[in-house]
């Protein structure tokens, strides 16, 4: 693989990978609520490597969409 096709492979896994520390702060969510998603299988990585786990950016995202989102709305609706 030539240089240009490598530098294009590595942008386009950069676009779609996120590593738990990004997640953390993308979900605004504890390390150990992090854990207690993963091990429930609501989000799942890539790889896991430690701290240096690997997660699927659009999953993390859709997630967020999915579950957080809606757990924040039913928060304000119960505060009123």
């Amino acid at each position: 693989m030539d240089k240009e096709k490598r530098d294009q492979c590595r942008e386009e896994i950069a676009n779609h990978i996120i590593f738990s520390n990004q997640v953390l702060e993308l979900l605004d969510i504890s390390r150990s609520r992090l854990n207690q998603y993963v091990n429930a299988g609501k989000i799942i990585p890539i790889v896991a490597a430690g701290r240096n786990t690997v997660y699927l950016r659009e999953d993390i995202e859709a997630f967020k969409r999915d579950h957080l989102d809606k757990l924040d709305k039913d928060l304000r609706y119960r505060n009123k």
